[in-house]
């Protein structure tokens, strides 16, 4: 997410004419010049900060636009909601742990558990129990494994889109089932502060005013800049969002971490179990 593009359309737009020149015209000049590039990726379409600027140019309230545009000139988004990336290569290490299992355990069920099968049964010797356990239920261990893993990758998808400020996820069927309340709360609270300077603009549509933006009035009503309110509000729910979305993170690897390893140990021990019947045997 480039906000220091979309701080830097709102200070070019800060110092436009109010009574010559539409604001509309000022940003679509501002976001065509080539120096445009040099802060940062373009803005993410839905995402929050590319709301605000369709709202406001479809507003005629000059005198909200000139507010928000000074307000959002004199603000840092920059660091606040952090991309959970260091939980990447968690990911990809429990993709790759889960791979290697999955295909040690089809090639045991297809070449090793047949053999072994066909030998107890021309035998007197009992089938271990946990080999028989293994040989009924490994595909459901396996299915709940996958399973598992397109639950964080569906999560992760999430949480990349919170990290983005991508507002349509706030009413997706994923958001509103995968995550838990705590971290709705507080990014629904981010998005409150952001948008509070056009929230007459697009309550109902996305956000709806609440306690924050009550204070934040009582703020501005009392002197108080509102620009430096916004940025301090935005840094405390920030900091908590974040430390919600690790602990979250961390709780759900640590599940599948479980669950993957389990299958290995169940898999290894079911594996020897009638190497070891065989060797009690001789």
């Amino acid at each position: 997410m480039s906000w220091d593009r979309f701080h830097y359309l709102c200070r070019t737009c800060s110092q436009r004419n109010t009574a010559e020149t539409d604001f509309s015209d000022v940003l679509s000049t501002a976001e065509a010049q080539k120096s445009i590039e040099l802060y940062g990726e373009q803005i993410i379409k839905k995402s929050v900060s590319d709301e605000i600027l369709s709202a406001l140019k479809q507003s005629k309230d000059t005198a909200l636009i000139d507010k928000s545009m000074l307000v959002y000139a004199h603000v840092n988004f920059a660091k606040s909601i952090d991309e959970p990336a260091k939980f990447k290569r968690v990911v990809v290490y429990l993709w790759f742990l889960a791979a290697v299992y999955i295909y040690m355990s089809s090639i045991h069920a297809l070449f090793v558990m047949p053999g072994f099968l066909s030998m107890f049964e021309n035998t007197d010797v009992a089938v271990p129990s946990l080999f028989m356990w293994y040989v009924n239920y490994s595909s459901y261990l396996t299915g709940i494994i996958v399973v598992a893993l397109l639950l964080i990758l569906f999560i992760s998808y999430q949480l990349r889109a919170i990290s983005g400020y991508k507002l349509p996820g706030l009413s997706g069927v994923y958001y509103r089932w995968l995550m838990p309340a705590g971290i709705k709360k507080s990014f629904s609270s981010i998005i409150e502060i952001i948008t509070y300077p056009v929230m007459d603009l697009i309550e109902d549509k996305y956000q709806k005013a609440g306690v924050i933006s009550a204070h934040l009035a009582d703020a501005e009503k009392s002197g108080l800049n509102l620009a430096v309110e916004i940025e301090s509000l935005l840094r405390v729910e920030a900091f908590v969002l974040n430390k919600k979305i690790e602990r979250f993170m961390i709780a759900m690897m640590s599940v599948v971490s479980v669950i993957i390893v389990g299958s290995i140990v169940l898999f290894l021990m079911s594996a020897y179990s009638p190497l070891f019947i065989m060797g009690e045997g001789l």
